[in-house]
């Protein structure tokens, strides 16, 4: 596969899997309590973190033959039904549902007093879907890896 498919993978990747983060990155800029530099910053180190994490998890591709690494696609959607399900039998607690909101909402910004750290730490928590993509892309086209910190630093 020559250089220019692999670099429009790599955009077409990286602009899938980062359309919810972009309406999230809306909300920061809407807020005037973050400066652009601090929601900036904190952007690149979560999409860092989840190139990162990718990465070494495309390493599991040594030890698993490379046509079982694409079913790696299919952990996130797992994980996000197991999610759903959960949430749909407390739903009907209205008080427990509540509860859980106001908990991630402290656990996220009002435990972590840098917001750059507080934007990294969304970032990530949202990348379930980057890492599902990009570990068996990484996996299966080493190259891509350095497309995608090309285009996301």
């Amino acid at each position: 596969m020559n250089s220019i498919h692999l670099i429009l993978i790599a955009i077409f990747v990286f602009v899938i899997t980062n359309i919810d983060d972009f309406i999230l990155l809306l909300l920061f800029f809407g807020n005037r309590n973050y400066a652009r530099k601090e929601i900036v910053l904190g952007q690149y180190i979560g999409i860092s973190m989840l190139i990162l994490i990718s990465c070494i998890l495309s390493l599991a591709s040594l030890i698993i033959p490379h046509t079982w690494v694409g079913l790696m696609g299919f952990i996130p959607i797992f994980i996000g039904g197991r999610q759903l399900l959960k949430l749909r039998s407390t739903c009907y607690n209205k008080n427990a549902v509540e509860k859980l909101i106001q908990k991630s909402k402290k656990a996220v910004f009002g435990q972590y007093r840098s917001k750059i750290i507080a934007v990294a730490i969304v970032t990530i928590s949202n990348g379930g879907d980057n890492i599902g993509v990009y570990t068996p892309l990484f996996a299966i086209h080493y190259n891509l890896l350095y497309c995608q910190s090309y285009f996301s630093g």
